[in-house]
């Protein structure tokens, strides 16, 4: 047996046991020397003309047999013939699909009334005898190597197993008061878990995880989009081998293609998320602060139901550098750093204790603190100038310290405000990409459970 599923045939190799009545062949056995059977070739006696009705080839392949007549008019005939019925493939469930064919047998010229067919085997087919492949083994069984038996063992190697078989006799068309008797057998096949099944199957299964990958990984690993495109590819070279594998029919398509082309419409949109995602990420490098409905629904309200803390945010900050505890923290650290500058400054020299906390521009006033007792003495007057002018260039080098001190704080509170915006960014990016990952854990699941085919008698897994 063998089902050619583009061809659509379904083709049997069976013996037909036919057994009728025929008052002409009648005899006397007492008449004969006591002969009750003869046997003839077929041409020679009257044979019913049972023919396949719904036959895909106009040559019959009947082998050659004997015709066994008895006595009393019953005639027996069994021919060895090939059949090649038509047989309608529903590819829904490919490749653990289940078929089912039919073939119609009755008379071509003759009616009921003079061919009534009826079934022999209350269940249509004797498949007692079925076997799709058999072998032959020798062994040796005696002492000599001339002594040897030989083993015949049968092996299933048909892809197709013969589940149900029916068979129902039927009058056509039933309304004509002169019908033909017809018998119709339903053979039900299902296909076996062969090798070409889990070939088509669990690559497709573990690459619809795989896809899961895609947003585990970092938002900075550059092979997050490589990865998806080697996926969908992978899928584009699964759907080729379906193609040349499935039977082509315009009744039913199979669920395995849908659940290829949805995984490969599920991966594409992950290219679009994926890359999304890492552009959100790296939003942080422009400076701008995320939009506040964002920052409100990802990292306050999303980010708690996906179980994501997020590292750059807290509490204080609004989005103005004011708030940010980075900000304080810099404005701590510089205010600690010009004091210190200020102390070093003033204990350069032992006269710089009487410019502590003062900063005067005059001169004039200078001297009158910093002067000794005989201010008429040329000497003195002069020594007083020059320190005068020392003083006032250490009060412009301070002031220029102090100036690049402020510019150095505000250059840091800016760093620190920006490095806030990018971990503000990057959590959005972290928390998306939980729940883009836990979206595609349902959908993968729920595919897996509604489009792709099922084996049969596997409800335990499914």
């Amino acid at each position: 047996m063998d089902l050619d599923e583009r061809s659509k045939v379904l083709v049997t190799s069976m013996w037909s046991k036919l057994k009728w009545h025929d008052v002409y062949m009648k005899w006397n056995p007492d008449d004969f020397g006591g002969i009750t059977t003869v046997r003839l070739e077929s041409e020679q006696v009257w044979v019913p003309d049972i023919m396949l009705y719904n036959t895909a080839d106009t040559e019959s392949g009947a082998r050659n047999a004997l015709v066994v007549v008895l006595y009393d008019g019953t005639v027996q005939w069994v021919p060895h013939q090939i059949f090649r019925s038509s047989c309608s493939i529903n590819v829904t469930n490919f490749p653990f699909d289940e078929q089912q064919c039919h073939m119609w047998f009755g008379s071509w010229t003759h009616t009921l009334l003079d061919i009534d067919l009826r079934l022999i085997f209350d269940h249509g087919i004797d498949l007692s005898t079925f076997q799709s492949d058999y072998k032959v083994s020798i062994g040796n069984m005696g002492l000599e190597k001339r002594h040897f038996t030989r083993y015949y063992h049968f092996e299933d190697s048909c892809e197709w197993e013969i589940t149900k078989s029916e068979a129902e006799r039927k009058l056509l068309p039933p309304d004509d008061p002169n019908p033909i008797a017809v018998l119709s057998f339903t053979l039900t096949l299902q296909r076996k878990l062969v090798f070409s099944s889990y070939i088509l199957t669990l690559p497709c299964i573990i690459l619809a995880f795989l896809t899961l990958v895609v947003f585990w990984l970092p938002s900075d690993r550059p092979d997050r989009t490589s990865l998806a495109m080697n996926l969908l590819a992978s899928f584009l070279v699964l759907l080729l081998i379906l193609v040349e594998a499935a039977p082509p029919t315009a009744s039913s398509v199979p669920l395995l293609g849908i659940y290829y082309c949805f995984n490969m419409i599920i991966i594409t949109l992950s290219i679009f998320l994926s890359t999304m995602v890492v552009n959100i990420s790296r939003a942080g490098q422009r400076g701008r602060p995320p939009p506040r409905c964002m920052r409100v629904f990802v990292l306050q309200i999303l980010a708690k139901l996906m179980c994501v803390h997020p590292n750059g945010s807290s509490g204080c900050c609004c989005g103005k550098e004011s708030c940010c505890w980075q900000s304080k923290r810099h404005k701590q650290s510089s205010a600690d750093a010009e004091s210190k500058l200020a102390n070093d400054i003033n204990h350069a020299t032992p006269e710089a204790e009487c410019l502590t906390g003062k900063e005067r521009d005059d001169v004039s006033q200078l001297e009158r603190f910093c002067s000794p007792s005989n201010a008429n003495d040329q000497q003195n007057q002069s020594q007083v100038n020059q320190d005068a002018s020392l003083y006032a260039m250490i009060r412009d080098i301070h002031r220029s310290l102090h100036n690049l001190v402020q510019i150095k704080s505000e250059q840091d509170k800016r760093a620190s405000h920006n490095r806030f915006i990018c971990r503000e960014w990057q959590d959005i990016g972290r928390v998306l990409d939980r729940f883009f990952f836990c979206l595609y854990v349902a959908i993968v699941f729920g595919s897996l459970l509604t489009l792709s085919p099922k084996p049969p008698n596997a409800k335990m897994f499914w």
